[in-house]
């Protein structure tokens, strides 16, 4: 029912358009001042049949939202473009303008160019979303896979991969490659991913219609993980007997009430003793 409603809607909305201008044109004939007289405008305000053309126009802005709201956007722009067709008997019964066929194949001709440029324009935008929407996904994928890479438990190696996954609903192609770039111990991790397709159309897109590129690097200077959860305790770091925390007034190693090493000895014979900072010493 929502979707038939919509094209009623438009097509009343394109009645409403139709009329509210015939009534604003006859309106205006019946002034007797010039479009360049200041009083042109007042005297249009006083025109009921003016003012209705007016509130039809109104109508139709409604109705054409409702309509929207209803039902398809191309399907709705296209009934209510037929507003100018319809003007043309509503015209030739309330202003008694002659309408000829050259008249009638005008407005026909304009409908129908309208009609191409906006499907045209829905067509480009459809295509557009589309496009950003698989650029969006295959970023995921690339950026999963590159996680993937850098968080493994064995150290990545120079070279190239390429590997298949699902996701959101469709099937993805990436291509993974590793090399060492300049920095000595950084590696590039370079995933290109674009959709995957079955079949001869495969080969001809083995190296081109990459939706996206993700790049990071990998450290080989440090440790690969292992898998472990370190325990942050103090005796972690070394920490002695008769050690307070630092927020309570303690030291580590020493008195922080100066400044000490915390062994006596630095290794080069210097030890620096504490401070008195007040009192006795």
């Amino acid at each position: 029912m929502k979707g038939a409603s919509g094209p009623v809607l438009a097509f009343l909305a394109a009645c409403a358009f139709a009329l509210g201008t015939v009534l604003q044109q006859r309106g205006t004939l019946d002034t007797t001042s010039g479009t360049g007289d200041s009083n042109w405008l007042i005297q249009i305000l006083h025109k009921p049949v003016w003012l209705a053309g007016m509130i039809l126009q109104a109508t139709g802005w409604v109705l054409q939202a409702v309509a929207l709201d209803k039902g398809p956007l191309m399907e709705v722009q296209a009934i209510t473009t037929l507003s100018l067709v319809i003007a043309l008997p509503f015209g030739a019964w309330l202003t008694r303008q002659h309408i000829d066929r050259r008249v009638v194949l005008g407005a026909l001709a304009i409908v129908v160019l309208g009609l191409s440029a906006l499907m045209s324009s829905i067509t480009s935008s459809a295509d557009t979303t589309t496009r950003l929407r698989e650029k969006s996904f295959a970023e995921w994928v690339g950026v999963n896979q590159l996680s993937i890479t850098r968080l493994t438990l064995t150290a990545p190696t120079t070279g190239t991969m390429e590997g298949d996954v699902d996701f959101a609903n469709g099937n993805w192609h990436w291509l993974q490659t590793i090399d060492q770039i300049e920095l000595p111990g950084v590696l590039r991790i370079t995933v290109q991913v674009r959709r995957n397709v079955a079949g001869a159309a495969a080969v001809n897109l083995s190296n081109t219609n990459w939706l996206a590129t993700v790049v990071g690097f990998y450290g080989t200077s440090q440790g690969a993980a292992n898998g472990t959860v370190p325990t942050w305790n103090p005796a972690t770091f070394g920490g002695g007997a008769g050690q307070r925390p630092l927020g309570g007034g303690g030291t580590i190693g020493g008195n922080l009430g100066g400044f000490s090493t915390g062994n006596g000895n630095a290794g080069n014979g210097i030890t620096t003793a504490p401070t008195n900072t007040g009192g006795t010493p």
